[in-house]
């Protein structure tokens, strides 16, 4: 197999840490605890104990990343540091791995290198480099990758180590995630794109076979000894040909865009109009340029045709839903056609010293809108802290009661703070095993010093005001920018009005909340933008 050159190595793992390594500092924050677990593992078989139990995911069983965790906490305990750091960690890997994968099937190191750059410094990374939960997705391409590379040296070589290393590549990306069942494919892949050889069939084949048992045991000891079907998970629910046309649309920018930049397209805002024009006519020149060189230089078709098949292959289990994290592992395939062309380019110059300028201007360019991301998942963090320590100083009052939260700060910046996960937040903090929270209200908070205040309170109900965001309702929309808008809705006993209105560019929301609050059962909540208040008396919680 290929190996890194130290320069490139240095200069990859210095572009990680440039792009993504400001978030090292952030705390723990919306899922972190549901997914990690409140508990340090006192022993070895709490550590392993993922692999023959279930999860908070459901019906999606993934032991590995879990294992991982659990060796976290025994080695660190609660510090989110570690786990930042270990996210950062397999995010390096995995652009070694695209460098690998790259530089094997296009022979040439300048692809390799713009292949896993690009793979760093796209702002569509920003989920599975700086969300705890998302590292999943760094974990199964791993995998994927190291058994392309392991299958692609046994069908050269023949030798069975390279065999038995594929499918132990290939055990380690079906206990990530299952995305990994599409892996049992890629041996189809690589020999149609080699150009069907019919000498090297048999590899292909057996290497189609042990991918095919190994899946089916997986599958069969996930169904019956953990009771996880797979086949029953939400995101299967809407099969249709149309919603998946949709999603493959939306994915194909994804690829490129980072969450907010998406978010603008889906909007239609104009800004919006104009990233998918750019877009479009991108793909556009792409492909010209990829059909193009395919006609004049034959030896490039295999890298096409594996680079489109990886894309689709990879896509196909996540087209029933858009999440826009799902398109990571698909993505290489159009990054590698891209790189492939570029490098092109790149060979054709007469000074190729010319172009290291504008690359560096772009990789900063990149760089420093990530870097302004990953800011801002420090401050999301520290939010979620301080919230924390406001839990940890009135824990008592979490025990006794149920929990209404009015204002949960669903998000800081676009950041999630508490969009998810809130009970296991609580009861962390609170030292506590059970909590009943109740949010019926939620806050998008943008600008520095976002702040709630508690306009009135009376018998009949109460009002709140949010000065930088907007109020939305538990399950709501997220809009990337918050505009003039009027929500009424019912949540049990309770009937909310929210009016949120844009004063000077400035995002003002107002709720009105009709029922009562005075409840023996039932202690009231709302958030100043920094701490949780009781809404009986205005005082501490």
């Amino acid at each position: 197999m290929h190996k890194v050159p130290i320069k490139h190595l240095v200069f990859l793992a210095g572009l990680v840490l440039l792009n993504w390594g400001a978030a090292l500092t952030a705390g723990f924050m919306n899922d972190d605890f549901q997914i990690i677990g409140a508990r340090v593992p006192e022993s070895f078989a709490e550590i392993l104990s993922p692999l023959v139990t279930g999860h908070v995911w459901g019906v999606y069983w993934r032991p590995l990343i879990r294992i991982l965790y659990n060796v976290l906490l025994i080695a660190g305990g609660h510090n989110p540091f570690i786990f930042h750091a270990a996210g950062l960690l397999f995010f390096l890997c995995v652009t070694v791995v695209v460098y690998l994968l790259s530089v094997r099937i296009s022979r040439n190191q300048v692809t390799a290198l713009i292949a896993s750059a690009l793979f760093v410094v796209l702002p569509s990374r920003e989920l599975p480099a700086l969300w705890i939960a998302d590292q999943v997705e760094l974990l199964v391409f791993i995998f994927t990758g190291l058994v392309y590379l392991s299958a692609e040296k046994y069908v050269g070589t023949g030798e069975r180590k390279y065999l038995l290393l594929a499918l132990l590549m290939m055990t380690g990306a079906l206990l990530s995630k299952e995305l990994a069942f599409m892996v049992i494919l890629l041996p189809a892949l690589m020999w149609v794109a080699s150009g069907a050889q019919k000498t090297a069939l048999n590899r292909y084949l057996t290497l189609t076979g042990g991918f095919a048992v190994l899946t089916g045991f997986l599958l069969s000891y996930r169904t019956f000894v953990i009771g996880s079907n797979l086949f029953a998970a939400q995101h299967l629910a809407d099969t249709s040909l149309t919603t998946m046309i949709k999603n493959f649309i939306l994915y194909i920018p994804s690829v490129f865009a980072g969450p907010d930049q998406f978010g603008y397209i889906l909007n239609g805002s104009l800004t919006g109009y104009v990233v998918s024009a750019a877009l479009l006519l991108a793909a556009g020149v792409l492909a010209f340029c990829a059909l193009r060189r395919i006609k004049n230089a034959p030896e490039s078709r295999q890298l096409y045709m594996l680079g489109a098949g990886w894309f689709i292959l990879f896509l196909i289990p996540v087209l029933p839903v858009y999440m826009r994290w799902y398109v990571f592992t698909a993505s290489f395939g159009v990054l590698l056609i891209l790189s492939h062309l570029l490098s092109g380019v790149y060979s054709r110059l007469r000074k190729p010293g010319a172009v290291l300028a504008p690359a560096v201007i772009i990789l900063l360019v990149f760089s420093s809108h990530n870097i302004f991301l990953s800011q801002r998942w420090n401050d999301a963090g520290k939010l979620a802290s301080e919230i924390g320590r406001n839990i940890s100083e009135n824990k008592r009052f979490v025990e006794k009661n149920t929990l209404v939260l009015w204002g949960v700060p669903d998000k800081l910046n676009r950041i999630p703070v508490m969009k998810l996960g809130q009970k296991e937040m609580f009861q962390y903090y609170s030292e506590t095993d059970s909590a009943d929270i109740r949010s019926p209200l939620r806050a998008e908070l943008l600008g520095n010093s976002p702040e709630i205040q508690l306009l009135s309170k009376d018998s009949a109900g109460f009002n709140l005001i949010l000065y930088g965001g907007r109020f939305l309702p538990e399950g709501g929309k997220s809009k990337v920018r918050p505009n003039n808008e009027l929500i009424e809705y019912r949540y049990e006993k309770y009937f909310i009005r929210i009016e949120t209105r844009i004063e000077k560019g400035y995002p003002i929301s107002i709720v009105y909340i009709t029922g009562e609050t005075s409840e023996a059962d039932r202690l009231h909540l709302w958030f100043t933008g920094r701490e949780f208040k009781r809404i009986k008396n205005n005082g501490n919680l």
